[in-house]
Formats: structure tokens, sequence, C-alpha cells
């Protein structure tokens, strides 16, 4: 399981090129992802009876074969020898759980206290972090209805497009500084376009675009994909070298030509919405900026806005806090509380969905369960 699960994880093409996003580094969160990425192949590979020294060789050898498949064959990986080092930690990490259980009263205490401050910590990092960012010094250039590789030309005509209330047009974004000041003193980011519709086009169509720098990082896109209209924004996860969700909205466009729909783009520190109203009235869409998104955005799936894919890891660090705090459930409460709604007030982004809240404290009652059963703790 743990095989299969770590090919389908890195032998696919990376979401962000199917994306139209460019890739971007991100340092720790990447090197945690890889450690524990091959521990479950460690504790599977000492379960079956290899040898430490066989198991981790192992381990070395398959991230060394997934390394090189994803430098010469899977679109939008790079390969790295930093990589293969964090996963062999993580296969040595897997097999050193299995060799030195029996005194886990022993080291687990040790190592809980380290997991419970990673967890709040990474919390308060998403409540930080699941907010529009804000453009720093680089330049900004607005491309209206260019056709990136790969995408369908936008056969339709973009009449007008605001930036805080600035109009655009294509090239460089002129005074700079007064456009960063209405971004910095409002409370909310606002695009707003006016455009008439073309063929719906079969594949994506990019309507407008502004980017940062030498073109290489997006700020805000919007695109048109059959009748449904998608919207990114960029946000604070990109200063961690992570990406944020895209917004759909389904049956937003007409699939004539010739018809004047007006857009609208805004970006609160709690939500993401994208409205368009057309002679057939108004539709709209939204996502909570919430601390989970954080969660999403490790997993490379916050890309797509599907609640599920920030349930998961997020409950998952909730079974961690509860393994870590079995012993002491009075803690464990503050930990929980200060990782669903400090995280939330303190950075001034929404609290949790409730989904997300429910699964959580579920996810604490069972790590504190196993931690119990499993004698984690001496008695």
């Amino acid at each position: 399981m743990a095989l299969a699960a770590i090919l389908w994880l890195t032998l696919r093409p990376n979401p962000a090129s199917l994306l139209a996003v460019p890739a971007q580094c991100c340092a720790a969160p990447d090197l945690v992802l890889n450690v524990l990425l091959f521990v479950p192949l460690g504790l599977g590979l000492a379960l079956l009876g290899l040898r430490p020294r066989l198991a981790v060789a192992a381990g070395a050898l398959l991230s060394a074969t997934i390394e090189l498949a994803q430098h010469w064959w899977v679109a939008g990986r790079f390969a790295s020898l930093s990589d293969v080092a964090a996963n062999v930690a993580g296969c040595f990490l897997g097999v050193l759980i299995v060799t030195q259980w029996g005194r886990r009263a022993k080291w687990w205490p040790v190592v809980a206290p380290f997991i419970t401050v990673a967890v709040v910590l990474a919390w308060f990092l998403g409540g930080y972090l699941a907010q529009p960012a804000i453009p720093g010094p680089s330049a900004l250039t607005a491309e209206v209805a260019h056709t990136p590789a790969g995408m369908s030309p936008f056969t339709g005509e973009v009449l007008d497009v605001r930036l805080q209330g600035v109009a655009l047009s294509d090239g460089p974004i002129g005074n700079l500084p007064a456009l960063r000041a209405r971004l910095a003193a409002s409370r909310k980011v606002e695009l707003a376009a006016t455009i008439v519709t073309g063929v719906a086009p079969r594949g994506r169509s990019r309507l407008f675009e502004i980017v940062v720098g030498e073109g290489t990082v997006p700020f805000l896109i919007l695109e048109q994909e059959g009748g449904a209209l998608r919207a990114y924004q960029r946000l604070g996860l990109s200063w961690v070298g992570l990406r944020g969700p895209w917004l759909e909205l389904k049956d937003a466009l007409p699939l004539v030509a010739g018809d004047t729909v007006r857009l609208r783009l805004e970006a609160t520190r709690r939500h993401l919405r994208l409205v368009a109203i057309r002679a057939g009235g108004e539709r709209e869409t939204s996502i909570r900026l919430a601390p989970e998104l954080y969660f999403g955005a490790l997993s490379y799936r916050a890309t797509d806005g599907a609640l599920w894919w920030n349930l998961v890891p997020a409950v998952a660090s909730f079974v961690l806090l509860g393994l870590a705090l079995a012993n002491r459930p009075r803690l464990l409460t503050v930990a929980g509380l200060a990782s669903l709604v400090l995280s939330a007030i303190g950075g001034g982004s929404a609290l949790p969905a409730w989904p997300v809240v429910l699964l959580a404290l579920a996810g604490a009652m069972t790590g504190a369960r196993i931690a119990r059963r499993q004698g984690l703790f001496a008695r």
C-alpha cells in the first residue's frame, strides 16, 4: 500500500503544469512531506522482516528511480538530491519505529512535545497564509486575451478590466506605487471586467492575467472552459511556495457568441468570491479562506477547491495531536482550540468550516485512543 501511494503521488504530472500555473519551490513543507511519504514504506519493509540496512537501501533505490523518472519522463516534475535524502530519512524513520517499538513508552514522550508544537504552529501559519497576497516591488504586467501554449484562443472581446477601480490595458501596469497603496489600504482586492463572449472553446481559454516580475508568477487569472468560468487569485500561500485554490463557476458564460457579461472577482481576508452577471441573471461561487487551506495546499490539491482535499491532511494533523497529548486531556483541549479558533482569529482568516472542526475533533479522540491502546505513555 505504501509503494502504491508513493508511485501514485510522484509519477503523475505536476498539477501546476496542468493548470498553467508555474511550479514553485516550497523548501520546508516539501522536505517534511518527502520524509513523511516514505515512513510507511520503512514500516512495511521492517514488518516484512527485512534487515534495517536492506530496508533503507531499498527505500534509497526506489527514491533514486523515481527522481530519474521525474527528470526524464514525468511532465512538471523535477529531480532533486535533497528529495532522495528526505525519502531515505523517512524510510529510516519507519524502520526505526518498528525496531524500537518495544521501547516506545520511553522515546514517545520525548517526541510528543515537538509534534504538538509543530501541529499548532502549522495551523497558525495557515491562518496567516490563507489570505490575499499584495504584490511586492516587482513589476506587474496585464495580459489580455493571450493564448498560452496548450490552450485555445479566446474568440470574444475583453471590453474593460479594472483592478481596485484602476483601468488596465494590455502590457506593463503603470503607477504601481498608487495601485499598491490602494491594495494595501483596502480590505478587499477587487477585479471587475466586462467581456463579449465568443464561441465556446473546446479546452480552456485565457481571458485575462496579471503576472508578477518577468511573467513567471501569476497574481490573478480569469479563464473560460466551456460555459464555466475559472479564476485564480494569489494568496499568502505563495510566500512559502504553495498554490491556492481555483474558483470555478459553472454555467457562468453563454455558449453562444455576442453576449455581454460583467465579471467580478473579490478577495477579502475571509473569502474568495467570483460573480458573473448577464441577461439571464447573476451567478456566483465562493471559497472560505480558512487555515485548513494550508493543509490542502501541502497536498497540491487545494487547486480544485474541493473540501475533502483540505479535510484529509487537517484531520491527520489532529490525529497526531491526539497521539502526542493522550496523557494530558486538558492540554489536548487547549491545543485543539488554539489550532481551530485562535489560528483563524490571530491570522485574520475565516474560521474553519464545520466539517473540518467535527472531523478534527474526532481525529484527536481517535489519536488519543490509539495512543492509550498501544501504550505510548507509561502508566
